[in-house]
Parts: structure tokens; C-alpha cells; sequence
């Protein structure tokens, strides 16, 4: 996500979110933890595996994970992280293998998911709705000019 002075990007296999200043240093902003997760009898770490990164209305940066094994059903969250970083907070959950995220001129927050539906929420991260399924895997979630997906 490029800004005047620094982009940012999500590191799925390090399960951070980086930034590249202008200068080209790179410097981690968060970094996303292993989370228990039942896996028949045993309890397993499951990584997180952030997969895309967008700057909310408020300035905050907002990261949406895929997560790892075992893919639990409703196990992805989207995090809420400082402008300058920081520890990652949950701002929404019960998704399941986020692909990408963006917000729209509305302020809410889209989210693409690996099976194809798109899905909206409140400013508050409340109100999950499904707005359509695609079908197939989106890659990406935009808005255009006139505010259309």
C-alpha cells in the first residue's frame, strides 16, 4: 500500500506486516501471533497468515489474515494495527480465508474470501453481510471513482 513516504505489505510467510520507507529500509510494524486451535484431540499453533493490508478512515491500518492449518471454518480475523505499528487488535471476526480487503466510499469495510463471497460490515467491524459470491476466487477487492466495486 504505497504512501508518499513509505509502502506497506504483508509478509504471509512471516506472519508480519513490514514497511519499506522511502529510503528503502525495511522495518517490521506488527507482527501476528500463533493462535491455539483444536485439531481433533490435540491442540495445534495455528499461524496466522496475513494477506493484505489497507489504511482505514481513521488511519489505522487494517490487516486481513488467511490463516493457517488446519483453515478452521470462521477462524480469520481482521486486525486493527497503530499508524506506526504496534500490537495488532481484532477488530472483526468469523472469516474464512481472507483474500483481500478494502473500504468503500461508505466507510464500511469489504472483504473478499477465498470461496468467493464478498462480505461487508459496519464501521464498527459489526454486521457482517454477504453481498455477492462470485463463484471463483476474487484476487482483489477496489472501488472505482464513482464508488462501485
Amino acid at each position: 500500500m504505497p504512501r508518499p513516504s513509505r509502502t506497506l505489505f504483508t509478509d504471509a510467510g512471516g506472519n508480519v506486516l513490514n514497511e519499506v520507507a522511502a529510503n528503502g529500509a525495511i522495518s517490521t510494524l506488527a507482527v501476528f501471533p500463533n493462535r491455539p486451535v483444536a485439531l481433533g484431540p490435540a491442540t495445534i499453533q495455528m499461524q496466522s497468515v496475513p494477506t493484505t493490508v489497507v489504511r482505514g478512515p481513521d488511519g489505522w491500518l487494517y490487516v486481513g489474515q488467511l490463516t493457517g492449518f488446519p483453515f478452521p471454518v470462521g477462524g480469520a480475523k481482521v486486525y486493527r494495527v497503530p499508524p506506526e505499528g504496534g500490537t495488532p487488535v481484532e477488530y472483526a471476526g468469523n472469516f474464512t480465508n481472507i483474500i483481500d480487503i478494502a473500504f468503500g466510499p461508505d466507510g464500511r469495510l469489504y472483504t473478499g474470501v477465498l470461496s468467493g463471497a464478498i462480505l461487508r460490515m459496519n464501521p464498527d467491524g459489526s454486521g457482517l453481510e454477504t453481498l455477492a459470491n462470485t463463484g471463483g476466487r476474487p484476487l482483489g477487492l477496489d472501488f472505482d471513482a464513482s464508488g462501485r466495486l
